[in-house]
């Protein structure tokens, strides 16, 4: 078990992490928090460790602390798409719109197939009332996959909000 690892070895930074992970499911967040605290503690250069911590910490609404925990992450290996999404979304529930865009743009330029990216970007333009906009990155995410439901679906909406039915129903029917 994970005990016997952490009595043997008190600074394997995995366990602690499986600890945390465990700790999550059980509904203990506190106690998740300090387990991959230690998990950092034992390697600080362990990148799972604060990438867990940092969703953990956005679930909480600790949005500044879940910021840090992403860009580190970005300073100790390459940058994904998927942390600068999470900071997207964290700037998002800040409020701080230009942060949301620049790390959606980055989002998608890192990995231009990142479903998620997209829909976020789209997304944050329909909720702000952008619609034209948001229509601009449905189309530039159907060009990158014309085959996806999800943006066919945007694209339906946005059109059909905007007013614009013929292109509305070619989208639903897409």
């Amino acid at each position: 078990t994970l005990n016997k690892v952490i009595e043997s070895n008190p600074y394997n930074e995995i366990a602690w992490l499986e600890i945390g992970k465990q700790y999550l499911t059980l509904g203990k967040e506190k106690e998740a928090l300090s387990a991959f605290d230690f998990a950092i503690i034992s390697e600080d250069h362990f990148t799972g460790a604060y990438f867990e911590q940092g969703k953990l910490l956005e679930k909480l609404g600790r949005y500044n602390e879940a910021i840090e925990n992403y860009e580190i992450t970005l300073r100790l290996e390459d940058p994904t798409s998927f942390a600068y999404l999470r900071i997207a979304k964290c700037h998002e529930m800040l409020g701080n719109d230009m942060l949301v865009v620049q790390y959606l743009n980055k989002t998608v330029h890192e990995d231009p197939s990142n479903e998620k990216g997209w829909l976020a970007f789209i997304d944050y333009y329909w909720t702000n009332g952008l619609l034209e906009k948001a229509l601009y990155y449905a189309q530039k995410a159907l060009q990158i996959n014309e085959h996806n439901l999800n943006y066919w679906k945007r694209n339906a909406r946005i059109h059909k909000a905007l007013e614009k039915y013929a292109e509305a129903e070619i989208a639903y029917q897409n």
